[in-house]
Formats: structure tokens, C-alpha cells, sequence
């Protein structure tokens, strides 16, 4: 689950990845403090970039007007939000951020969110216990290209079935620990994961609801973004149904339909992803705009 001490509303889960960090601490979350400044190699921040026609800004740029516009140019229909979107970082904060991640400043750049069931993970079917959790072939190596791009990678999973009471919270993070597993086997890993609990037929009160962190709504893109300094603009959303592509596109992020698991058959909502790939492997090379993308 997330950090200790952080605040998040009950109807969302949040996991950061543990690693080993400089200090006595060997368990520390990639959580608020160690991944505000996601690490983003040059040629990372350019696939990105060329995929969203926007230059690299400095993040570190003094307040100002201009500043304030970018924040809002982020996702302009997120009102309220505009300075959290994109954190503002003063030169001595982004030097201890960079003393930690070994690289120079790499705030506000984008991300790629993944949709895990149908995308990452066992085609055509929920995930309700460890054992039942199978990657899809190819798509460790493909999150292994993205980290070593140095492309922040985080998991956007709606699990209702917590609200419906087929599986518990806890019981997440089982089959998160499976997930980190088998990705580490490969030498992959995600840099968090966010579920949106609740559910519209809910059965306890607090999750029964129609809920902002839920897709086809962004706000667990929203969430991630503050927590790591995203910048919204920069990032794709892979998805397997038109529901993870609206969430995408509500977010101001690029939008890419996988056609594993549901292959966009759901039909709920008519958003029209950026483009349409075969499966996870597909999406990174169209992200990292490989010939054969």
C-alpha cells in the first residue's frame, strides 16, 4: 500500500515500488519524496515529447505568470488542481532530489500509465488471488524497455471487485507482490500502481459510489501526477477498453488501445484512442517510435 503517514481517501489504493534506498532505510517507498523527480533519460523525454509535439520545459523556472500558464495547459479542465499538476521546484529542492536519483533534473516530464488486466496480465479475465496472476508474453520485456528509457511507469487499475466484495484491499497486495515477482525475473518493474476501489453497487457505504479515481474519470492519473511530478501533457495511457482511453484523454494524456484482453469490445464509452496496437510491446514501440511501431 502507499507510504505511511500519506493521506488517501479509502476508494484508492496506492503501492509504490520498494528498493533499497542510500540510508539506513533499505525499505523506502519510491513514494513522494524519492520519486517526485521521476529519472527520464534524454532519449526517454524525447520519445515523449515527439509523441505530444511539446519541447522540454525547466521545471525549476522561477514563479511566475508563465509558470502558472503551463500548470494550467496541463489539463485546462481540471480546475483547481493547476499547482499540484506540476509541482513547482526551487534549485536546492531539485539538487537534493537529483543527489537521490543519480540524474539531472527531470521534473514535470511524462510517464506512461498501463492498464494492468487485459494489458500486463492475463487476457480476457480478472485477477482475484495470486495464483490466478500471468503475465502476457512480451509485456515484462516491454516494460523493461521503458524503464530502462528511464520513463516512469505506473499501473491504473480500476478493482470494483473490492467494492463488490469479491477480493479484499489486502488481497491486492498479494497479487501485486506476485506482479513485482515475475517482472523482477525479467528485470522490469512499475513504479506504483493505483486502484479505484469503490463501485457503483458497492456493498459497504464507503465504496458504493460513483467515484472521481474510477475510469473512465482521470483522478487516479490526477493522483499520480502529483505524487510524481507528471506532466500530464507528456504521458500515454495503454489500455485495453474504451474506458481506459477516455480516462487517458480526460487526463490530457496520448491514448493507445492494446487489442488484448478486451480489445476495446466493451463499448462503453466512444472515446478514440491515438492509435490501435496489437498488444504492450506494440504500444512501447509506438511510444518509443521504433521503425517497426
Amino acid at each position: 500500500m502507499a507510504e505511511p503517514g500519506t493521506k488517501y481517501p479509502p476508494e484508492l489504493y496506492v503501492r509504490f515500488r520498494q528498493t533499497p534506498s542510500s540510508g539506513d532505510d533499505d525499505t523506502l517507498p519510491l513514494g513522494r519524496e524519492r520519486q517526485r523527480a521521476p529519472n527520464c533519460c534524454p532519449q526517454g523525454a524525447a520519445a515523449l515529447d515527439s509523441k505530444n509535439c511539446s519541447p522540454t520545459t525547466d521545471a525549476c523556472e522561477p514563479e511566475g505568470e508563465r509558470h502558472l500558464a503551463a500548470r494550467r495547459m496541463v489539463n485546462p479542465q481540471r480546475k483547481g488542481r493547476e499547482r499540484q499538476l506540476a509541482p513547482r521546484c526551487c534549485p536546492q529542492r531539485a539538487a537534493a532530489l537529483d543527489s537521490r536519483n543519480g540524474s539531472p533534473a527531470a521534473l514535470a516530464r511524462g510517464a506512461v500509465f498501463l492498464d494492468r488486466d487485459g494489458v500486463i496480465n492475463n487476457d480476457g479475465y480478472y485477477v482475484n488471488a495470486p495464483e490466478d496472476f500471468e503475465l502476457l508474453p512480451g509485456a515484462a520485456a516491454a516494460i523493461r524497455k521503458l524503464n530502462d528509457a528511464g520513463i516512469p511507469v505506473i499501473v491504473i487499475t480500476n478493482q470494483g471487485g473490492v467494492a463488490l466484495e469479491y477480493i479484499g484491499a489486502r488481497d491486492l497486495d498479494v497479487i501485486h507482490d506476485r506482479l513485482d515477482e515475475l517482472l523482477a525475473l525479467e528485470g522490469a518493474h512499475v513504479d506504483a500502481v493505483y486502484a479505484a476501489l469503490a463501485h457503483p453497487d458497492g456493498k459497504s457505504k464507503e465504496l458504493c459510489k460513483v467515484s472521481e479515481y474510477r475510469k473512465p474519470a482521470a483522478g487516479m492519473l490526477y493522483q499520480a501526477a502529483d505524487d510524481f511530478g507528471i506532466d500530464l501533457a507528456r504521458s500515454v495511457m495503454v489500455g485495453d477498453t474504451t474506458t481506459d482511453v477516455a480516462a487517458g484523454l480526460n487526463a490530457g494524456c496520448k491514448a493507445l488501445l492494446v487489442k488484448t484482453g478486451f480489445g476495446g469490445s466493451d463499448g462503453r464509452s466512444p472515446a478514440k484512442p491515438d492509435a490501435i496496437v496489437k498488444d504492450l510491446a506494440a504500444a512501447v514501440d509506438w511510444i518509443l517510435d521504433k521503425p517497426n511501431a
